[in-house]
């Protein structure tokens, strides 16, 4: 990818959107490409972090293991998304895994030159507090939206949450129903009835290899709304 690509792509993320171009340039010449394909894990829970990861293309999910060892979905994070920077701001080991949904271009930035930048770029700073305190309010807000909630709806919850990653609300969602099961701690044939019962409500509609979501409102009409 050369450094031209690398300052668009970083043009569109919102973490640097208070930086020039020339900034820009900086952190463009300290990062590095790396590319992954679905079902790849970049890092996992309890491992070393030493990265930021900046999305140009794909989907990543970050989830983490619950207590009874099943995947618990955390975030979707999608192009122009950043993750990784919790371990690297603050040295302790990775608080979750970074699994790939759907092939992923990323480029990676090293502590040391995010830090450096930090300290020279009093707006990055600012950025990045902002940043960190909207996605602690989503994931309180995430985590009181599902409690109670039967699979139906926290397969909707996934679901919706992987499509505003994309930035396109008529996207389609690129996930099987094994990888479905994982992420919400269900078996498969609980998932596939699940998934009949969203498309019978004309919740989802399955097409080409995915599922497209047609009535975003389907949690504020059901009973525990």
């Amino acid at each position: 990818m050369e450094a031209v690509g690398i300052d668009q792509a970083l043009k569109r993320v919102d973490l640097f959107a208070a930086l020039s171009d020339e900034h820009l340039a900086l952190i463009g010449d300290s990062c590095r490409v790396r590319r992954y394909r679905k079902r790849d894990r970049i890092f996992c829970e309890g491992d070393p972090g030493y990265t930021l990861y900046i999305i140009i293309s794909g989907l990543i999910a970050i989830e983490r293991m619950g207590s009874d060892s099943a995947a618990v979905h955390i975030a979707t994070r999608g192009p122009g998304d950043f993750f990784g920077e919790l371990s690297m701001l603050d040295g302790e080991p990775r608080s979750a895994d970074a699994a790939v949904i759907q092939d992923a271009q990323v480029l990676t930035l090293s502590h040391n030159s995010f830090m450096e930048l930090i300290g020279n770029h009093p707006a990055l700073a600012r950025s990045v507090l902002v940043t960190l305190a909207k996605r602690l309010r989503a994931a309180a807000e995430y985590a009181a939206t599902g409690r109670g909630m039967d699979l139906p709806a926290r397969i909707f919850l996934l679901m919706a949450d992987m499509v505003k990653s994309t930035g396109d609300d008529q996207s389609v969602v690129y996930v099987t129903q094994s990888e479905i099961a994982e992420k919400v701690g269900a078996v498969r044939t609980s998932v596939n009835r699940a998934i009949s019962k969203l498309r019978d409500a004309g919740v989802l509609h399955y097409e080409a290899d995915g599922y497209r979501i047609l009535n975003w409102d389907y949690i504020k009409e059901a009973p525990w709304a």
